[in-house]
């Protein structure tokens, strides 16, 4: 059909991927259908976003006054969402045909083809990556007092590189997870994750030396009083070109609400 005129086509693409259980067995097949937002242009093709998305700060405030009002938790998770928007778009099809619909029309038409909706329900869900994390420790052996040693940026590191770069990668994306509860392994995590585009076998062994750490601290954790206050506190401290190879100082800062500690950040100054 021929395109309106003043109206931008938008591509898109099939994106297929296999969901695993922890286990690493297949828990389904996954088919969605991309349009490339990208080529979109603010003011013309859209005029607000929305990232349905919750940052770990709002999580550690909720639960603070969750516990100081004596308010029941329950741990939910919103695993499936459909097409649900309102106005007009253009698509071209990877099959090269042009439609022009409003997006209600276009999740008839998917309907009619036999997509089926994704259902939005509320369930309990564990992270993936947080129970690979419990299991790998029960594996490892060693203990460790420190989670970094203390000769560590007194000279710049070495040694060969590794041959599969990705595991020292997940490894450290799975430890994301766990500086929500455990902080004090943060300025750790973030000095390995500067080193993300080359790691060598020098920066595994300082991300085997963390899960050493957290094998010998599991009963630490990040523990959340009752409290009435209400008041915001920030401590910052930054040392001065502290890193051997850059010369970059790293500063950090931690926010508590009233005794509570809601975030803690560590990061390079520029």
């Amino acid at each position: 059909m021929p395109v309106p005129l003043h109206r931008r086509v938008i591509g898109c693409k099939w994106i297929f991927k296999t969901k695993l259980h922890s286990d690493g067995s297949i828990e389904r097949y996954n088919a969605r259908l991309v349009a490339q937002g990208f080529k979109q242009l603010p003011g013309v093709d859209y005029d607000q976003t929305f990232s349905p998305a919750i940052k770990p700060t709002t999580i550690s405030l909720i639960l603070s006054r969750a516990i100081s009002e004596n308010w029941p938790i329950r741990q939910l998770d919103i695993k499936n969402a459909f097409l649900n928007g309102h106005g007009s778009l253009i698509l071209i099809f990877p099959i090269m045909f042009v439609v022009f619909a409003s997006t209600s029309m276009a999740s008839s038409k998917l309907l009619a083809l036999g997509s089926k909706p994704s259902r939005s329900f509320f369930s309990t869900k564990t992270l993936s990556k947080a129970r690979r994390i419990l299991v790998f420790l029960s594996f490892v052996v060693g203990t460790v007092t420190t989670p970094i040693s203390p000769r560590s940026d007194s000279a710049p590191p070495f040694g060969a590189p590794l041959t599969n770069p990705s595991e020292f990668r997940q490894l450290l994306g799975a430890l994301q997870y766990l500086c929500i509860t455990r902080p004090d392994i943060t300025y750790v995590v973030n000095k390995a994750s500067q080193f993300m585009y080359g790691p060598t076998s020098m920066h595994m062994t300082a991300a085997k030396r963390i899960l050493c750490y957290l094998s010998s601290t599991k009963s630490h954790g990040l523990l959340l009083h009752a409290s009435t206050s209400v008041n915001l506190r920030v401590n910052t401290d930054s040392d001065w070109a502290g890193c051997p190879i850059s010369w970059r100082s790293t500063s950090g800062y931690c926010i508590f609400f009233g005794e509570n500690l809601m975030s803690i950040v560590v990061l390079p100054r520029p």
